[in-house]
């Protein structure tokens, strides 16, 4: 048995085989010292992250001039395959690895071992050329599949090819054959050693989690993914649990996340797991089956997010979070940590612009007026911006209007619309290149003329967008009382399935159809039609209190509080009243921004 130490006792660095049964710290640092004095070289067990980390230390310090001096150090210096390891290994830290004869591998050459053989450090060999990337990729691929063919189904070689296969493209059904493969011979293992014994639990954690992200990526199959997601976090359940990994659980608001104190090398191996589960949790809301299923996700991300800034405390907090948060309704947890994110950058507009519309959910209109003209006027004084920073900036002056219209009227809005232009002229030129970013300036002026009873121009506004907006139409002929219109443009947009409107178009169809059942009933021909478009709508809008985007918009709970009036469940109306009131007005997405 090897010792292995993850973070229970990160003093011991390497996994030392000759330490057989040895359980007792005291006993393993003796061992261990022993070891430096006689200054020989281990090469770890895959798991022990730690101790790789403090190879490449001693090996930075070290100074060979050839192979025959390293081995002369090395506690395996009769297994040439660990010394070449170790060889490349130092050349690697050294920055010479392109002084390693790849060749020699063709010399060494290997045949199918008997039942009681191995060729399994030649095969660590292997993999560790493949991670150095020492040959092409296909040129890797052929080699490692010819040896695959040789080997009794050999973890280090699968180990090889799965990293390759995740680097190529268009491989993805080969990926996951040669992964199952993969994960039933780690299952065996770990069946027959457990898994505290198991020197691959590290490994098969990061090529699970990056071929999990891969297939959402991917927009594979939905069975699929789901299957994949289920094993990760199992597996990073079963690691957590077995290795004592101090993680901490907090509440849903918790401001103040403490950092567990874990080797830099091990953060940077775990940090992209974590990644992955917080990309599968998102994944998870975005398909919830109903509203209890997406607040089970959306609470699972926020523990995996808290899980991160554990092991990354110095890093800024995800705007990830912050939008779940606002989706679970956390706005005061989500409006401190914004606060808390932008004393670490704050000019970033992004940033800027997301606290802004969680000031004004939090009804902190003065705060994020000054908060508005402070930054603007400090672009006046930045002349070199990005690309991506104008983008913020055009939101930001978008965020203003908005602003504006909730503290004073859509009349003193108005007024700020050509400013807006004007900026996006500076950074973009005249209107000749259509653009999402300017079709959202086109509607905005669309919804300000609107509530300024400028019909006329609203229509005008619509019609510059470079895709129509059918839904947004419909709301302007209901606001000059054209039902029937609307009624036929919402039903343009709900009708096709699948819908080549966007879902933001659908959404606020939705909505429109709503307000047309229940506020004005004579837009339909017999009371027939009524109960039937109620229905229909009562089935919307319960399917969008599941939705990832739109589950904690207020409209939605309006229309149901009188859908469930109309159908006499008084239960289900208080509830939804309760959300009603309790919703925050969130002037735009952040998924917008």
């Amino acid at each position: 048995m090897t010792v292995e130490i993850y973070v229970k006792n990160p003093r011991v660095y390497l996994g030392l085989d000759e330490f057989d049964g040895v359980s007792d710290g005291d006993k393993e640092l003796e061992k261990l010292a022993s070891l430096r004095e006689r200054r020989k070289l281990v090469l770890p067990d895959p798991n022990n992250i730690v101790g790789h980390e403090e190879l490449i230390n001693w090996l930075t310090e070290a100074e060979f001039s050839t192979i025959d001096e390293l081995n002369k150090v090395s506690h395996s210096e009769n297994d040439r395959y660990i010394n070449q390891i170790l060889w490349l290994r130092y050349l690697s830290v050294k920055g010479k690895q392109d002084q390693y004869d790849v060749k020699i591998v063709d010399t060494f050459g290997i045949t199918f071992p008997k039942a009681n053989e191995t060729n399994y450090t030649f095969e660590l060999l292997l993999q560790e050329i493949a991670r150095l990337r020492l040959k092409e990729d296909k040129e890797l691929y052929t080699l490692l599949y010819e040896y695959s063919t040789k080997t009794f189904q050999s973890i280090p070689i699968l180990s090889s090819l799965i990293d390759i296969l995740l680097r190529g493209e268009n491989n993805t059904n080969e990926l996951i054959r040669t992964f199952k493969v993969y994960e039933s011979i780690i299952t065996e293992y770990e069946q027959v050693h457990g898994l505290n014994s198991s020197p691959y639990v590290v490994l098969f954690l990061e090529k699970l989690a990056s071929l999990t992200s891969r297939l959402i990526k991917e927009e594979g199959s939905h069975e699929l993914i789901l299957n994949f997601i289920k094993t990760l976090k199992l597996k990073f359940e079963d690691f957590t649990e077995k290795f004592q990994v101090p993680f901490k659980f907090y509440a849903l608001d918790s401001i103040h996340i403490d950092p567990i104190f874990c080797d830099p090398v091990f953060v940077s191996r775990i940090s992209p797991v974590i990644s992955s589960l917080i990309q599968s949790c998102e994944y998870l809301c975005q398909n919830s089956l109903d509203a209890p299923d997406l607040k089970k996700n959306l609470e699972q991300s926020v523990k995996f997010h808290h899980f991160f800034i554990q092991l990354n405390p110095k890093l800024p907090v995800s705007l990830g979070l912050v939008k779940t948060l606002v989706k679970l309704n956390q706005i005061q947890s989500a409006t401190k940590i914004m606060k808390k994110t932008l004393q670490t950058d704050a000019t970033n507009f992004k940033y800027i612009n997301f606290m802004i519309v969680l000031l004004v959910a939090s009804r902190e209109y003065s705060t994020a007026t000054k908060l508005i003209n402070s930054t603007l006027l400090y672009i006046e004084q930045d002349s070199e911006l990005s690309k991506a920073e104008n983008d913020d900036i055009i939101n930001l002056k978008i965020l203003e209007i908005l602003v504006i219209e909730k503290i004073h009227s859509p009349q003193v809005a108005l007024n700020y619309l050509n400013d807006l232009f004007e900026t996006y002229h500076k950074f973009y030129g005249q209107p000749g290149n259509a653009s999402p970013l300017l079709d959202k300036i086109w509607l905005l002026a669309s919804v300000l003329y609107e509530n300024n009873k400028l019909y006329d121009e609203a229509s005008n506004c619509l019609n510059e967008m470079a895709k129509p907006d059918l839904s947004r139409k419909a709301w302007l002929n209901i606001a000059q009382n054209k039902y029937q219109e609307a009624h036929d443009q919402i039903e343009s947009v709900l009708t096709p399935i699948p819908s080549s409107f966007s879902p933001q178009a659908r959404f606020s169809a939705i909505l429109g159809l709503s307000h047309l059942a229940y506020n004005h009933p004579e837009t339909f021909k017999s009371q027939k039609d009524i109960k039937s478009v109620q229905a229909r709508c009562h089935t919307n809008l319960q399917r969008l209190r599941s939705d990832y985007t739109f589950s904690n918009h207020h409209h939605v709970y309006h229309f149901l509080s009188l859908s469930y009036e109309k159908l006499g469940d008084q239960v289900s109306l208080q509830e939804v009243l309760s959300y009603t009131v309790n919703l925050p007005d969130i002037i735009l997405d952040l998924d917008e921004l």
